[in-house]
């Protein structure tokens, strides 16, 4: 549904709004993507701790661990928005332009409103309904869709940005409400009462680390192309990437089925079957995306002119670019599926943090020089590429074996 979504989102838009609002659009909603960086992982960690005291028959203890995390939760939101609207109010005071401000505070709510989210997952986990959380959010999909397409033909960010709001708040009330029919003795108690949580703060970082990559690698690039290359170029990056990323939904499904049978081998302590697993997944995903590749770069440019009526100067290039940079990321995703299960993905994390962040300084650099579109993704795709490159070579050095078994010691 989710894939299905950003397939119907492209053509609507431009159809309704044209390309370059669009773009704006688009250049808009990724300003405030970044406070999710400011959540720093919290939700995530007390929502692990919490699983962890319950599962392990400490009730209270789990209880009051949920209070706090819900205050100091609450907490970071409105030191969020509070920032949020100081720093909008004051670049306002410099521009004037007051649906662009108005629009980016509603965007900020938006997020913000997302932060407990991840805290009230434990819920679903402690019950063993983790699918009712995922058709909540599919749910909340959708209402989001349905209420864009309405807002859309009013030409007003606002009111489409207000219309996100709305879902994201019907979706927390659900989520909470099923959260408490699930797991009520969470949810006794004197909400006044305190559970410590400095030993939080370093999982927490950890916890961060993934959506800082995929702010750094997904949002970030389309803040630099906006002021460079211009909104067309936005949208231009922003659809062929929809269309090189198409592989990475059937890759990370593969990657998380086998992250059950990597957990579960470990325990056996079948560690040569890992590894030979872990190498099958690998060539795997390089043949699906070497397909992708090839069907994209035949079929993807017509597909493109009927999708949003738009033709892109050095598609096939950009396409490539874009599909290396997937691969590099579903390959990613695939070791750290392999290291999770043994708690060893700290390292791999900062090892594809540190590539995407080398990729986007790259695209930001050739921007500076060049400002065309092709030669920017060119630039992210080498260093991507040289990061993928370090990646086969750390795998193909390192005894999968040993590590899993002094892992498991």
């Amino acid at each position: 549904m989710s894939l299905l979504i950003s397939f119907l989102i492209p053509p609507l838009f431009v159809s309704a709004l044209g390309t370059e609002r669009y773009g704006q659009w688009l250049y808009l909603f990724s300003i405030p993507t970044s406070l999710v960086m400011l959540d720093m992982g919290i939700s995530s960690a007390f929502s692990t701790e919490i699983y962890r005291h319950h599962v392990e028959g400490r009730v209270e203890q789990a209880a009051r661990l949920l209070r706090t995390g819900c205050r100091v939760v609450v907490a970071l939101m409105l030191l969020v928005l509070v920032l949020s609207a100081s720093l909008i109010a004051w670049h306002h005071a410099t521009q004037g332009d007051l649906e662009f401000h108005a629009t980016l505070f509603v965007l900020c709510l938006y997020i913000i409103l997302g932060f407990p989210s991840e805290l009230l997952v434990a819920s679903f986990k402690i019950a063993g309904r983790f699918d009712q959380n995922q058709w909540l959010y599919l749910a909340a999909r959708i209402l989001e869709l349905m209420l864009l397409l309405a807002l859309i033909r009013t030409n007003q960010f606002v009111w489409m940005a207000g219309g996100l709001v709305a879902a994201r708040v019907l979706m927390m009330l659900a989520l909470a409400v099923q959260a408490r029919r699930l797991t009520p003795t969470l949810f006794r108690g004197h909400w006044r009462d305190r559970e410590p949580f400095k030993h939080l703060w370093l999982p927490s970082v950890t916890h961060a680390l993934s959506p800082l990559i995929i702010f750094v690698s997904m949002q970030v690039p389309l803040l630099i192309l906006a002021p460079t290359a211009g909104l067309t170029a936005v949208v231009a990056y922003s659809t062929i990437r929809t269309l090189a990323r198409l592989p990475l939904q059937l890759s990370s499904q593969m990657s998380y089925s086998l992250f059950t049978e990597y957990t579960r081998m470990a325990a056996n302590g079948q560690h040569g079957l890992i590894e030979r697993l872990y190498r099958k997944g690998q060539w795997a995903i390089i043949g699906l995306f070497s397909l992708a590749a090839v069907g994209g770069w035949w079929l993807g440019e017509p597909f493109l002119n009927w999708w949003v009526k738009q033709t892109v100067i050095g598609f096939h290039w950009i396409f490539v670019c874009l599909v290396l940079e997937a691969l590099f990321e579903s390959m990613m995703r695939h070791r750290v599926c392999l290291s999770s299960s043994n708690n060893r993905h700290a390292f791999d994390a900062m090892f594809q943090l540190m590539v995407v962040g080398f990729a986007v300084c790259g695209l930001y650099i050739t921007g500076q020089s060049t400002g065309e579109l092709v030669w920017m993704v060119m630039a992210s795709a080498g260093v991507t590429l040289s990061g993928l490159l370090i990646l086969l070579w750390r795998d193909r050095r390192l005894d999968l074996s040993q590590m899993l078994g002094s892992g498991a010691r």
